[in-house]
């Protein structure tokens, strides 16, 4: 038996780990910036945004007074901070986590296309603001309607469709002139999505890794709000 921290468990991602865990027989420390209910491992905290300056002093503090084994963070907004510092908790203590050059291209999704795109991974066609010059510009120039995003993850929020409609494109002209370079453009891509969840057990490749290929599903909610598109394009 192991002694696991794993951080977002008030979140899907975070609280499924943390029944697979259990039903493994590991001990789980589960930690969320949220209030947490019962019912999420052995023990739970709460803990400040990653990017208050004390963060990682909170999540060594819970390493050692609980003498955690296994690390996983699991929310986006902490992970190049934790991938800087995988290194610095207590002595034999393991970060499940990339090393930071790679987890800080995956984090923005600018540099996430660039590098698939010189991989020669076909992406639909994207830029930055900045260089698109007008809407109806960045229209013409990457061929359709566009899908505008923030860079750095916010869980899928501010994600918009911008395409021209019977307003002649004004909503959309209203919502460019908000952008700056912190978010991208990316020509929008219709039908289904998909995710490919990774997990590597070492630094090389080996028989033990494991992908699987996922199909994006969208709630009777989320279609009822009009934004299923753009939510099913460009959630991470």
């Amino acid at each position: 038996m192991s002694r696991f921290l794993l951080t977002g468990i008030a979140n899907p991602v975070g609280s499924s780990l943390v029944r697979q865990l259990k039903a493994k027989g590991h001990w789980v420390l589960g930690v969320d910036v949220l209030p947490i209910r019962g019912g999420f491992g052995d023990a739970a905290s709460v803990v400040s945004p990653s990017d208050v300056p004390g963060y990682l002093w909170e999540l060594r503090g819970l390493v050692a007074t609980y003498g955690i084994d296994v690390l996983i963070p699991t929310m986006s907004a902490e992970l190049v901070v934790v991938a800087e510092a995988r290194h610095d908790f207590a002595p034999g203590v393991r970060v499940v986590i990339a090393d930071p050059a790679p987890v800080r291209t995956a984090h923005d999704k600018y540099f996430t296309m660039t590098c698939l795109a010189r991989a020669g991974v076909r992406v639909p066609r994207f830029g930055l603001p900045s260089a698109l010059g007008s809407v109806h510009d960045a229209m013409d120039t990457l061929g359709g309607p566009l899908v505008v995003k923030p860079r750095i993850s916010r869980d899928g929020r501010g994600i918009r469709l911008l395409e021209r409609t019977s307003d002649a494109g004004v909503r959309a002209s209203r919502i460019w002139a908000t952008l700056d370079d912190t978010w991208m453009v990316q020509r929008f891509a219709p039908g289904a999505e998909y995710v490919s969840p990774g997990f590597r057990c070492g630094q090389l490749a080996g028989p033990d890794d494991v992908l699987v290929v996922l199909e994006k599903t969208v709630s009777k909610a989320t279609q009822r709000g009009g934004s299923s598109i753009a939510n099913r394009q460009c959630s991470r």
